[in-house]
């Protein structure tokens, strides 16, 4: 209202200063915790050199921590519950909308666990196409964490994958072998 104030730079901190107080634990309902960041990234565009910035961005920081930890713990769920194409999806999601996530190593890992779930428990006629996802992701995997910590195990998944496709060719009937067989029956 009385945007030429002296104060106004300050009012304007202090109410997204409030919203973000009034931001509940990462596991509630997150739509205060978007009201304090919107409240806070105005501030931020309309006084860049405010005294207030810093704290800002630390609470800006503090807030994307909070959506980051709720988004992951949801991903997670969707594991977990064996909802793996869910889960795929996710996971994915959780990378494009928090790329400096600390948490970014641990999805891409769960992104190749629920990929080889998905690809072991589809249709026959699946798995092919399913098992090719998994080999596409753990390369992916492996070119961004070379040295991770979930490093062996994704290339356990990996191994698995590819033994999984050469069976599948070995035990694929070829189609001179098939019309063979239709002829003889």
């Amino acid at each position: 209202m009385y945007g030429r104030s002296p104060q106004a730079e300050e009012a304007l901190f202090m109410h997204g200063y409030s919203l973000y107080l009034q931001s509940p634990n990462y596991k509630l309902d997150q739509t205060s915790t978007l009201d304090a960041i919107n409240a806070m990234q105005n501030f931020i565009n309309l006084y860049p050199r405010s005294e207030y910035k810093e704290r800002a961005t630390l609470v800006l920081d503090e807030l994307q921590h909070k959506l980051a930890k709720k988004a992951y713990d949801n991903a997670k769920l969707y594991y977990n519950v064996s909802r793996y194409k869910a889960a795929l999806i996710v996971l994915e999601n959780f990378s494009e909308d928090f790329p400096d996530s600390e948490y970014n190593e641990e999805v891409a890992f769960l992104r190749i666990q629920a990929a080889y779930e998905l690809a072991k428990n589809s249709l026959p006629r699946l798995q092919q196409e399913r098992y090719n996802d998994v080999m596409d992701i753990y390369l992916s995997f492996i070119d961004r964490y070379p040295e991770s910590a979930w490093g062996r195990e994704a290339e356990r998944l990996y191994v698995n994958s590819q033994a999984e496709l050469a069976r599948m060719k070995n035990t694929t009937p070829s189609p001179a072998t098939t019309s063979t067989e239709n002829n003889n029956q």
